[in-house]
């Protein structure tokens, strides 16, 4: 507003002056590149000279003031995120030859410095966190990694599973030490948000990949807009680039409900929305967008906004029964497919058709974690190259069978019911409701999305273990109690 006063209060002569400038280079812009062009310049211009500037400082002062609040329980996050980082792709005869290579090297390693740091701090007696790890919602992805260590005996391939099931207990221990450590929900607010600045860097460096290497950033796709973004370097598939830019949309839409105007930001949160609804737009990833939308709806339904969600659904409507809409959006939808690839959900269908066969010759126990679904599953129908069945419970099911299944259910259903009902309370504190409601918000995408991907049980599970946190800290702070085995606390205390 104040650069709006300012630019008003110039010289005649120097707005004029600008004026004629903008309006010679609107007349170019609009003759090489048409009305969309024209109208997108339009756009553009009013962003970078009045919303950009303040949402770049009120981005540098959310940064500064949450790196004033970083521990070393964050410093173990960012050694996670960096290690589930992807810098090449191998099939799985590369895989049996060469098993570990350099890149895989770098993950281990990273892996093994977080696994000391946590073994080193339980030994100093300065954080016992083994217990916190066989509590609640923890506890029970903790008894899945439990199930999946011991399908190492049976499994396809030993050494992957016992190695794949390391990377996901080592995040379960770094998330049990945090809350160990925590003590309020304005503390825990720091590990929401140093996930969302890391989930923000990597899109950036998509961002960087489509203005560097197009030709590779750029993947063919769709009849409406011709191509989808995925990453680079590191490389991230089109679906995990719209996943990322969905939740980070959805951070932004659910804390600008919550913003009132003493804390201000609403510049930086408009901005990060804008730029994670044109990223999703362009992956035109659709179980993203489908999670997204329903997301919305439960945040707006959550902040009491009934009658805006009601507007902008009759909105939605009108436009697609009158207008040429409809036909744009099926367009977009099908993404250059045709209607039988529609109905194989991609060609992922006979994928999973193929693994729910093997899960039946093995239902209780499956044919080990992680290697069931690539060593076993995988070869059979001739695709080698994908790494997982890109269905989180089939995942489960070959690999570690029923016993494996439940308890992840029993995290995610347990994850929704506490947020859930710490959104809807009135009597909750108003950073608990915050954070609950942009927890159903994020949830609400990664369940719609875990039916095309692995990430509920798939290093580094970071966005649904940041959220199953908070909901164990609620869970802890509330009073709730659960047994914690024996010798979890024998072991904690051993240590100490």
């Amino acid at each position: 507003m104040l650069k709006i006063r300012a630019m008003l209060g110039a010289p005649p002569v120097a707005l004029s002056a600008a004026m004629l400038t903008l309006g010679v280079v609107l007349t170019f812009v609009t003759q090489q590149y048409g009305v969309s062009g024209g109208a997108a310049f339009v756009l553009l211009v009013p962003f970078l000279f009045f919303v950009f500037p303040c949402a770049l400082v009120q981005a540098i002062g959310n940064i500064l003031a949450l790196w004033k609040q970083l521990t070393w329980w964050h410093g173990l996050w960012l050694l996670l995120f960096l290690s589930g980082l992807v810098f090449r792709g191998r099939d799985l005869q590369s895989i049996k030859e060469t098993p570990i290579d350099p890149w895989a090297a770098y993950r281990i390693a990273l892996l093994c410095m977080t696994a000391l740091i946590l073994l080193g701090r339980l030994a100093l007696r300065q954080t016992a966190w083994i217990a916190s790890l066989f509590r609640g919602l923890l506890g029970a992805l903790a008894i899945y990694g439990l199930v999946s260590l011991a399908s190492t005996v049976w499994s396809v391939y030993p050494a992957w599973t016992f190695y794949k099931t390391m990377e996901y207990f080592v995040d379960l221990a770094v998330l049990a030490a945090a809350l160990t450590t925590v003590r309020s929900t304005e503390m825990y607010k720091s590990l929401f948000d140093w996930t969302w600045v890391m989930l923000g860097g990597l899109l950036f460096t998509v961002w960087a990949g489509v203005i560097l290497w197009p030709g590779e950033a750029l993947v063919p796709g769709g009849e409406l807009l011709r191509f989808r973004i995925a990453g680079v370097l590191p490389r991230l598939d089109q679906d995990s680039v719209g996943e990322s830019a969905a939740v980070l949309a959805m951070v932004a839409l659910t804390r600008l409900q919550f913003l009132t105007p003493e804390r201000g930001g609403r510049s930086f949160y408009w901005t990060l929305l804008t730029f994670g609804l044109i990223t999703l737009v362009l992956s035109q990833t659709r179980a993203a967008i489908v999670g997204f939308i329903a997301g919305v709806a439960l945040v707006w339904f959550l902040s009491k906004r009934i009658a805006v969600s009601a507007l902008l659904a009759s909105t939605v409507v009108v436009l697609l029964s009158l207008t040429t809409a409809g036909d744009l959006l099926a367009t977009y939808w099908q993404r250059g497919e045709r209607p039988e690839v529609l109905q194989t959900f991609s060609g992922r269908l006979p994928l999973w058709e193929a693994a729910w066969e093997k899960f039946q010759q093995r239902p209780v126990i499956g044919y080990g974690a992680y290697a069931g679904a690539r060593f076993a599953v995988l070869p059979k129908v001739g695709d080698t190259g994908l790494s997982s069945l890109l269905n989180s419970y089939l995942e489960v099911l070959v690999g570690t069978g029923i016993c494996g299944l439940f308890p992840i259910l029993l995290a995610l259903t347990g994850t929704w019911w506490l947020l859930t009902r710490t959104a809807a309370e009135s009597l909750s504190r108003p950073l608990e409701r915050q954070l609950a409601t942009e927890g159903l918000g994020v949830l609400t995408v990664i369940t719609a999305h875990s039916f095309f991907s692995v990430e509920l049980m798939w290093h580094p599970a970071l966005v649904f273990l940041v959220i199953l946190g908070f909901a164990e800290l609620l869970r802890r702070s509330q009073g709730y109690k659960t047994t914690v085995p024996a010798w979890a606390v024998s072991a904690s205390h051993s240590w100490r």
